[in-house]
């Protein structure tokens, strides 16, 4: 025994080594797992050596006795290394966790032994190696390769004599599918062969190995390569298929590097008459050519189940066909049945390597269609793989086609064109399946590419094609030009008039329609490249008829639904609406064709337009538009036409009845120039239709007709003599004839579209003539409309003065006179004139002129405002009455109070279950619209003509010398001060709205879309924008140039209505922004004020005010209750100070409104304060508690991320960590912004979160309406919303790392953690470890020479190392290794010297850091940080937390103070809170005594 009070470490392993030096026996006569007698080596036994003697040079010759046990131990030598010869023996076993802690203790040996020690054990390695390359875990793939690399380092020309027995299974690892093996495998053979030139010697040296290996795994089964009795057949499977894609993949790289060696010996040798490749070289093409010679190859490699595997044989054959094209000449008759019939082939992954062995194969080997039947086997795969969208494989198959086509035998392609119109037919029968899964906008896109390239190809290479297909074809076909023309004919009759055609002129809800997109942009896109300046004559001809074809099925289906819809308007009214709606349709989707097609045709193809499409639509169009039969839309169309193709106005001129009058006619004409009379006819044509346009409009007709009719008579009047002069007349009779008489409202229509922009011409041309001076003076001569009653002429006046906004529609003269009058009447006038005032005001007002236009502007908004504030107050006093009805007994009178109990009856689901809740919140609704309905004539018909007024007036006041700079000033200040007044109030009455159900915020969803509201930004009438959006131009403008104190002043004026309305400013804006009631501008401009804003960003929470022992106590006193609802999860939200508006947004569903935004703000608000402060401590706390929260948004927030950047074009930084080359715009600055915000509390921090908030600014709050369906949304949301959605999570990473990490943990879809891995790793994670070692390297600076304490950062290694000396000497060294997905994946930890500390305090430090590490918002700094301080206090002798092993709690810095009265251990606060929470129970976590 030891002497006493000495400690002796015992050790199996040197006792093992003791025994073998003594040359004793074990117990019982036995030695590990050999005899005494025997020899003192393991032995794996006798099929063990069998095996070995045939794998391992030189073990042959050590077996050959014939004893197991000898040879065994010539294997694993008696004198061999105890350790080592331990490790070894452990790689037999079959458990994984057993060979992967063996593998990792053979990687530490080898850095460790000395280099004779680990070249003994090289020969068994070389035979363990082989199987572990093939071993069902991935780790230990991984792991057996870093233990080759380490050996080779250690060994160095050592390895020489077993370089073929390690070098076959090392080439193979190189292609596992796992990267992380691949990657360790190429990392071996670079260690052992750093040069490229001795990687590819040794490849060549051991080529027979190699061949011999991979055709042997080529050729295997599943029970040959591993254990049947032993495995299950899905492991023997898994491991077949992987050996089956990894052979394929390393037979091509072989093939690659003696193809490529070959090529060089080649051209190296290009004077001599025979160059042969080397004798290596030519001997691994031709171990190449044998495998692709055998039936096995196609039959169970190219055909296998496993879609990796046949991937894998694509790639091979591919290169084969590509680099040397003669190792497949030999087996065509074999092989062609194969390749070629890969179309069956449905798994979308295949199809990109699938369709480069297809092209590949068909140039290398022409005469393989010989061995394939194109009619039975080829051609019917690709009809059928065509009509099912490609699999889901647009973007990779699509482009593929032509390239196919044009390898395709020539009696397939011709002479007649039944391959291309069913290749056509084909493509888009399958463009309906590109609307599912693995569809889209782009697939639909490359479909119709793919379409529109193969058309042209059967056009522009007609002549060829059809002189195709052999002598009998040729003799048998007609002439060269008549073939030619038939097959055009026949494919475009084919193509465009019965795929094309139908798809634009069936109805909408026809399944065809769902292809109209595609359709237009085939033909625009034709029509395009057939005009180009530099197409050929023959490119015109196809051109031509192309367009004839269009033309004729344009014009017959206009025809057909014409004239069902004149003779079904008699009998019934229902079903003549309905074939009007569908002729309406019709001839809005021909405007739209037509006008796609003319911008794609250009000059060069405009008259052939002109000819075949326009002529026949206007002599059909004219007699119904002129008869009043025809729907509004063909008026539009009509209007379209002639002013594009004016020479064909007179398509339809009225005949002579009889022929006498027809030939006195002719007669009279005759002496009459060509020219003149085409003008006489255009003349006739459009008086005549102008004629009947101006009786039409006198009638009362709906708006939409009213609009189509005006443009009509507008696109008409160029083409009559003296054009301004007859649209002065048309003016003069829609106007009043008589004093005291109405303007018509088409007066008005016919001026908007006027200066609407789309006649221009026609605008300046009436502006110099002056003709329409005299209606103005006609109009402002009468003084009714002074009182308001007629409501339209003022309006028309408007339109006379302002004209386009740049250019008046009347002369100078006419301009003064009507200003002068509008000046004198100022006061009495109607808003409406105020703008037009306005557009010359820098021009024509003197200063007194410009005061009283000032104060009238200030009294005009100063009255929106309060009558808007007044309607809010009793909106609100209405919410009280409705809650003090439903909580009956509780003091309601507080509007805030009120708000806030609905806020919380409808985040917990009670307002849509209780009757009486919803009847009271129907009331609340009632009483908001009738409020709303009052404003209609109060407020909205004032304020849009001064929000106009002003920012005309602020556009030209700056260049005004008739205004002081300091009037201007002061009035700005003051309009800008009730603009923000007005949208707060706004904001106060969202958010009444918002907290009473649906039917009130649909109210005034609807009101603020109304007439005066956002429906005039959707029809881009000529008042400008909507009220609502220029009021929110104007908030926006005046918050982002708003200095301080004027921001301060404008939030006290709004918070001093909190008492009538309980909503502050912020309140208001978070309405507005969190609703989704308003506008979109408004949701914008509010959301921009709150982050361009610090005061306001720091405002969303008191967290910094937030007593935590209080809250302490608070939570523990609830600790029966789980916060689990959404309802309690905002609640705690609440506990710690989060805006109630904020926390509701953030604990809603993520189909509610507000939902995204309102994470945003709280991230932006998170991320700007500083990384140690306590309110952001508390926060991150706080929603890591709430433990649905992080979840739901996370889950949200996946399927919304462009998940393919990791994938590919992935770059590295200089830190070695991947970084997001192919991030959407803005979205890799927005991650480092959010990245930077944890690197210090100090001035970087506050810049970064600046830019991360500036980002969100400018990219806008989340698209309302459709938070839960982004498929619903346009092409240009869901762009906005995936930008918002990357820069919110890589918000959430940096903010909330631990609740990330702890989602991602518990993911169950592999393929959703692999892709968000992926991405993470690729887009997101490098920022975040740049910032992760700044901060480490920021606080090993803090850290003094007397510390014995010392941190360094390795950005290669990414790993984190701390040094501390415990005791004098005795160095205690840590290292943390950042994984590549962080925070996804937590860092892991090892002690890697621990001289001087005892095992139990080793592992409580370690327990306490990796708790941090995997379960705190906290960076590494601050928990090598935390971890000193532990220290520090235990060396002073503070015991521990025995719940977090921390003696400085993480979360809030405090000691433990709450004491057991039993046993006396101290525990955190918070650590103590959880215990009775998660367990149920109030006991003492150490003795179990009642607390």
């Amino acid at each position: 025994m030891p002497p006493k009070g000495k400690a002796t470490h015992f050790s199996s392993a040197k006792a093992a080594e003791a025994l073998a030096a003594r040359g004793g026996g074990g117990f019982g006569g036995f030695s590990g797992s050999a005899p005494a007698g025997a020899s003192t080596g393991f032995a794996f036994g006798s099929k063990y050596v069998g095996q070995v003697a045939a794998a391992v040079p030189g073990a042959a010759a050590a077996a050959g006795d014939g004893s197991g046990a000898r040879a065994a131990a010539a294997i694993i030598p008696a004198d061999l290394d105890g350790e080592l010869a331990q490790q070894l023996q452990k790689l037999s076993k079959r458990d994984a966790t057993t060979k992967l802690k063996a593998l990792q203790a053979l990687r530490a040996l080898a850095k460790d032994k000395p280099a004779s020690d680990l070249q003994a054990a090289l020969p068994s390695w070389a035979y363990l190696f082989g199987r572990l390359v093939m071993d069902g875990s991935r780790a230990v793939r991984a792991e057996a390769c870093h233990v080759t690399a380490a050996l080779a380092a250690a060994v160095g020309r050592g390895i020489a004599p077993l370089l073929k027995s390690l070098l076959p299974p090392l080439w193979l690892a190189q292609f596992d599918a796992y990267g992380e093996a691949a990657a360790a495998a190429r990392g071996a053979f670079a260690a052992a062969f750093p040069a490229a030139a001795k990687q590819r010697e040794a490849l060549l040296f051991c080529r027979a190995e190699v061949l011999q290996l991979l055709s042997d795994n080529l050729a295997s089964t599943p029970q040959s390569l591993g254990d049947a009795k032993k495995e299950s057949v899905e492991e023997l499977a898994d491991r077949h298929e992987r050996v089956l894609a990894a052979s394929c993949g390393a037979l091509a790289a072989l093939l690659d590097l003696a193809a490529g060696q070959a090529g060089a010996a080649g051209t190296a040798a290009a004077g001599t008459e025979a160059a042969e490749p080397p004798a290596a070289e030519q001997e691994v093409l031709a171990g190449i050519q044998a495998e692709f010679e055998l039936p096995p190859f196609y039959k169970a490699v190219m055909q296998s189940k496993a879609a990796p595997v046949r991937r894998a044989a694509y790639s091979l054959v591919a290169a084969a066909a590509e680099r040397r094209p003669q190792l497949l000449a030999g087996s065509l008759a074999v092989g062609a049945a194969a390749v070629l019939g890969a179309l069956g082939d449905k798994d979308p992954a295949n199809h990109e390597a699938m369709w480069g062995m297809l092209l590949a194969y068909a140039r290398a080997a022409p005469d393989s269609w010989r061995h394939v039947n194109m009619q039975k086997a080829f051609l019917p795969r690709l009809w059928a793989f065509l009509r099912h969208g490609c699999y889901g494989s647009a973007a990779a198959s699509y482009p593929a086609l032509l390239p196919l086509g044009s390898l395709l035998p020539p009696d397939v392609l011709g002479p007649h064109p039944g391959f291309f119109v069913s290749l056509l037919e084909a493509i888009w029968q399958g463009l309906p399946t590109l609307a599912g899964p693995g569809g889209g906008p782009a697939a639909r896109q490359a479909a119709a590419a793919a379409f529109q390239d193969c058309l042209l190809y059967a056009l522009l290479k007609s002549d060829q094609l059809a002189a195709m297909g052999g002598s009998a074809a040729a003799a048998a076909a007609p002439p060269a030009q008549q073939a030619q023309q038939g097959y055009c004919a026949e494919v475009l009759q084919a193509a465009v008039g019965g795929l094309l055609m139908p798809a634009l002129t069936s109805a909408a809800a026809a399944p065809e329609a769902a292809s109209a997109a595609e359709a237009q942009a085939v033909l625009a896109g034709a029509v395009g490249r057939l005009s180009s300046p530099s197409a050929s004559v023959s490119s015109r001809e196809r051109l031509d008829q192309l367009l004839q074809v269009l033309g004729a099925s344009l014009a017959a289906a206009m025809q057909q639904a014409l004239g069902s819809a004149a003779a079904e308007q008699q009998p019934e009214a229902d079903s003549a609406a309905a074939s009007a709606a569908s002729s309406s349709e019709l001839c809005e989707r021909a405007s739209a064709l037509v006008t796609a097609v003319e911008q794609a045709a250009g000059p060069s193809g405009h008259a052939a337009l002109g000819a075949a499409v326009a002529q026949p639509l206007v002599a059909l169009l004219l007699p119904e538009v002129r008869s009043g039969s025809a729907p509004p839309a063909a008026s539009s169309l009509l209007a379209a036409l002639l002013k594009s193709f004016p020479q064909h106005a007179a398509a339809d001129v009225a005949r002579p009845e009889s022929p006498s009058a027809a030939a006195a006619a002719a007669a009279a004409t005759a002496a009459v120039p060509t020219d003149e009379m085409a003008a006489l006819r255009l003349h006739q044509s459009a008086s005549f239709t102008i004629e009947s346009i101006v009786r039409r409009l006198g009638e009362e007709q709906q708006p939409e007709a009213a609009a189509a009719n005006c443009d009509l008579l507008l696109s008409c009047l160029p083409q009559v003599h003296h054009p301004a002069r007859k649209l002065a007349d048309v003016l003069q009779q829609l106007l009043p004839q008589q004093a005291g008489g109405a303007t018509s409202p088409a007066a008005l229509l016919l001026l908007q579209r006027l200066v609407s922009g789309q006649h221009a011409e026609l605008a300046t041309a009436a502006c110099r003539s002056a003709e329409l001076d005299r209606a103005a003076a006609a109009l402002s001569s009468s003084g009714s409309w002074l009182g308001g009653s007629d409501e339209l002429t003022p309006q028309v006046l408007s339109l006379l003065l302002v004209g386009d906004g740049s250019t008046s529609l009347l002369s100078e003269a006419a301009q003064a006179a009507l200003l002068g009058q509008l000046l004198q009447q100022l006061q009495a006038a109607v808003g409406a004139l105020l703008h037009s005032c306005m557009a010359y005001c820098g021009q024509q007002l003197n200063q007194q002129q410009w005061s009283l236009v000032l104060e009238q502007l200030r009294t005009t908004l100063a009255a929106c405002a309060a009558s808007l504030a007044a309607a809010a107050a009793r909106v609100a006093a209405a919410v009280c009455a409705a809650a003090a009805e439903v909580a009956v007994g509780a003091d309601m009178g507080s509007p805030a109070v009120a708000l806030q109990f609905f806020r919380r009856l409808k985040l917990k689901g009670v307002l849509e279950r209780s009757a009486k809740a919803r009847a009271e919140a129907g009331r609340v609704a009632t009483t908001l619209a009738a409020e709303l309905s009052d404003l209609d004539d109060q407020l909205l018909p004032q304020l849009l003509p001064s929000l106009q007024a002003y920012t005309r007036a602020a556009a030209v006041a700056g260049s005004s010398r008739s205004v002081a700079e300091r009037d201007w000033q002061a009035a700005e200040a003051a309009v800008c001060g009730d603009a923000l007044q007005l949208f707060v109030t706004a904001g106060s009455m969202a958010a009444a709205a918002a907290v009473c159900g649906d039917e009130a915020a649909a109210v005034l969803s609807d009101w603020m879309a109304g007439p005066l509201g956002a429906a005039q930004e959707e029809a881009g009438t000529e008042q400008g924008p909507a009220v609502w959006q220029l009021l929110s131009q104007v908030v926006a403008t005046t918050l982002r140039g708003a200095d301080r104190a004027f921001l301060l002043a404008a939030v006290d004026r709004a918070n001093g209505g909190m008492d009538a309305t309980g909503v502050d400013a912020l309140g208001s804006l978070l309405a507005l922004s969190l609703s989704g009631i308003p506008p979109a501008s408004m949701a914008g401009a509010a959301f921009a004020a709150i982050l361009q804003h610090p005061e306001l960003t720091a405002a969303l929470t008191a967290a910094e005010g937030v007593d935590e022992e209080a809250l302490e106590e608070q939570q523990q006193q609830a600790a029966g209750g789980a916060a689990s609802d959404s309802g309690d999860a905002a609640a705690t939200l609440e506990q710690v100070g989060v805006r109630p508006e904020l926390a509701a947004a953030v604990a809603g569903s993520p189909g509610s409104s507000g939902f995204y935004t309102g994470w945003s703000l709280l991230m932006a608000h998170v991320l700007a304060a500083p990384a140690d402060s306590h309110g952001r401590r508390l926060l991150v706390q706080s929603v890591k508690e709430a433990h649905a929260l992080v979840p739901a948004l996370m889950d949200a927030l996946v399927p919304l991320l462009p998940l393919e950047i990791g994938s590919g074009g992935r770059r590295r930084d200089s830190g070695g960590s991947a970084a997001g080359g192919g991030m959407p715009g803005g979205a890799a600055a927005a991650v480092s912004a959010a990245a930077g915000s944890r690197t210090s509390s100090g001035s970087s921090s506050g810049s970064a979160a600046s830019a991360f908030a500036s980002q969100l600014a400018e990219l806008g709050p989340y698209p309302s309406g459709h938070s839960d369906d982004l498929a619903a949304l346009s092409l240009a949301q869901q762009q906005h919303a995936q930008r918002f959605a990357v820069l919110l999570y890589a918000a959430v990473l940096q903010a909330l790392p631990a609740s990330a990490r702890l989602w991602f943990a518990d993911l169950r879809d592999r393929g959703t953690a692999a892709a968000t891995e992926r991405y993470t790793s690729g887009a997101v994670s490098g920022q975040l470890l740049a910032a992760e070692l700044a901060a480490v390297t920021e606080a090993a600076s803090t850290f003094g020479k007397f510390d014995k304490f010392s941190v360094r950062a390795n950005a290669t290694s990414r790993e984190v190392i701390a040094v501390m000396e415990v005791e004098d000497g005795h160095m205690l060294e840590l290292a943390v290794k950042l994984p590549a997905a962080l925070p996804l994946r937590p860092p892991e930890l090892e002690c890697r010297r621990k001289v001087g500390v005892s095992e139990g305090r080793l592992r409580k430090w370690l327990l306490s850091i990796s708790a941090f590490l995997r379960t705190q918002n906290g960076s590494v700094a601050e928990a090598i940080s935390l971890w000193k301080r532990n220290v520090d206090k235990e060396f002073e002798g503070q015991e521990e937390c025995l719940i977090c092993y921390s003696i400085i709690q993480p979360t809030s810095g405090q000691l433990p103070r709450l004491g057991c009265r039993t046993c006396r251990k101290r525990f955190h606060g918070g650590c103590l809170y959880k215990w009775f929470k998660s367990s149920g129970k109030s006991n003492c976590p150490h003795c179990q005594s009642p607390w």
